[in-house]
C-alpha cells in the first residue's frame, strides 16, 4: 500500500525529491488534468517511453511514446477520462496516492532507476472503480542539481498480473 508521506527521511534528499515528482506531484497534477505542471519534470529532447502492455514477455513491448508530446497527449487523455468519472476529487487523489508504492531508488551518481507500483482503485461515480494494478520503472538524470525524467517502461505487471479497466 502507498503512503500519503514521503517514506524517504530527510538525510535522503535525492530520493525525497525523486518521490516527491513521482508520488506527489504527478498524482495530484493527473487528477487536475495539467501536463503543463508535468512537463518540466522530463529531459523532453531524448525523451521516450515503452509500453509493456501488461505483459513480462519483451516481444510485446512497444515504443508507445517516441516523444513526449506523443505521451502527453495519452496522459492528457487518460486524466481527462477519470476526471470526468470521480465524484469527489479530494477521495480520488488520496485513493491515488495509497494506490502508489515508490520505495525502490537506486542512485549511482547521476543516474536514477526508480520503481513506481500501483494497487488498489480510485473511487468513481455511482460506486464504481478504475482498477490500478501495474508497475513502471523510470530512469532519472540529474540536470542541474535536479532530477528529471530521461524515460520509462511503464504498464508492466505487478503482483502476478495486470488491470486498468474500470468496474
Amino acid at each position: 500500500m502507498g503512503s500519503l508521506q514521503n517514506p524517504f527521511p530527510e538525510s535522503d534528499p535525492d530520493r525525497r525529491e525523486i518521490w516527491d515528482m513521482l508520488v506527489l506531484e504527478d498524482s495530484r497534477d493527473f487528477l487536475r488534468g495539467d501536463f503543463s505542471r508535468c512537463r518540466s519534470r522530463f529531459i523532453e529532447p531524448s525523451f521516450f517511453a515503452l509500453d509493456a502492455a501488461g505483459s513480462v514477455e519483451t516481444d510485446r513491448w512497444k515504443i508507445s511514446f517516441p516523444s513526449l508530446d506523443d505521451y502527453a497527449r495519452r496522459w492528457i487523455e487518460y486524466s481527462r477520462a477519470i476526471i470526468a468519472e470521480v465524484h469527489d476529487l479530494a477521495a480520488a487523489e488520496r485513493a491515488l496516492l495509497e494506490t502508489s508504492n515508490l520505495t525502490e531508488i537506486e542512485i549511482e551518481g547521476d543516474s536514477a532507476l526508480a520503481r513506481k507500483k500501483f494497487l488498489g482503485y480510485i473511487p468513481l461515480k455511482n460506486g464504481h472503480k478504475s482498477h490500478l494494478q501495474w508497475q513502471t520503472l523510470y530512469w532519472l538524470k540529474r540536470v542541474d542539481h535536479q532530477w528529471r525524467i530521461a524515460g520509462f517502461l511503464g504498464y508492466l505487471p505487478y503482483q502476478g498480473g495486470f488491470r486498468m479497466e474500470r468496474s
